[in-house]
C-alpha cells in the first residue's frame, strides 16, 4: 500500500472514531461523491438543543492527511490546497449539508502514526477543521487555507458543529481569523 493511502485510511479512521464518540453515524463516500468534494459524512439523528430546528441531517467532510510540518502563525496553520478542492468546498456552502475541510496532521515518521497494545490504541496528532463557506475566489492553481490551531475536531467540537447546523446556523471562513470553535 502506498504511504499516501495509509495516511488517508488513518485519517478516515480518526474521523470515524470521533463521530462514534460524538454519538453520530458515519459513512465514507464513494469515489463519485469524493470527486464532488467530500470523503465522509456524519449523520445526526437527535435534538441537540431546545431551539433545534433540524434533528435529522448530515455534516460532510473533505479529509486531507499530511505529515509535513505546517507553518503556524497568528494561531493558525497554513495548509496548501488545490484550487479544484478549494472551489468544491466553497460551493458546498450553498448546499443543505455543510462541508468542512478536515486536516489530519500526522507525525513525520510513519512509525509514530499508530500504536496498538493490549491497553490502548494510539493514533498520533489530531484532526483540525475549517469551513470554506464564503471563502474568497481565486484563479491560482493552489491556495493557502488557514486552519485555526484551536479548531481541533474532538467529539465535543463535532457536536458543536452539529448543534450550530441544528439551529440552522452556518460557519463562514475568515482568512484573517478563520472560524471559531463552536463547541
Amino acid at each position: 500500500m502506498r504511504l499516501e493511502d495509509k495516511q488517508e485510511q488513518l485519517s478516515l479512521a480518526a474521523l470515524h472514531a470521533t463521530c462514534a464518540k460524538a454519538g453520530f453515524g458515519y459513512g465514507i463516500s464513494g469515489r463519485i461523491q469524493d470527486n464532488w468534494g467530500w470523503d465522509a459524512e456524519a449523520t445526526v439523528y437527535e435534538k441537540l438543543d431546545e431551539q433545534s430546528v433540524l434533528t435529522d441531517f448530515k455534516l460532510k467532510f473533505q479529509v486531507k492527511a499530511t505529515r509535513q510540518d505546517l507553518a503556524l502563525g497568528d494561531g493558525r496553520f497554513s495548509f496548501p490546497l488545490e484550487v479544484a478542492h478549494y472551489n468544491r468546498l466553497r460551493a458546498a456552502g450553498r448546499s443543505d449539508a455543510p462541508t468542512y475541510l478536515v486536516v489530519f496532521h500526522m507525525p513525520g515518521e510513519e512509525g509514530k502514526w499508530f500504536d496498538a497494545t493490549p491497553e490502548q490504541l494510539v493514533l498520533r496528532r489530531c484532526l483540525r477543521f475549517v469551513s470554506l463557506r464564503n471563502a474568497p475566489e481565486t484563479a491560482n492553481q493552489t491556495i493557502t487555507v488557514y486552519v485555526p490551531e484551536r479548531n481541533v475536531l474532538t467529539p465535543d467540537a463535532l457536536r458543536g458543529l452539529a448543534k450550530a447546523r441544528s439551529l440552522e446556523q452556518w460557519i463562514d471562513y475568515a482568512s484573517d481569523d478563520a472560524t471559531s470553535n463552536p463547541a
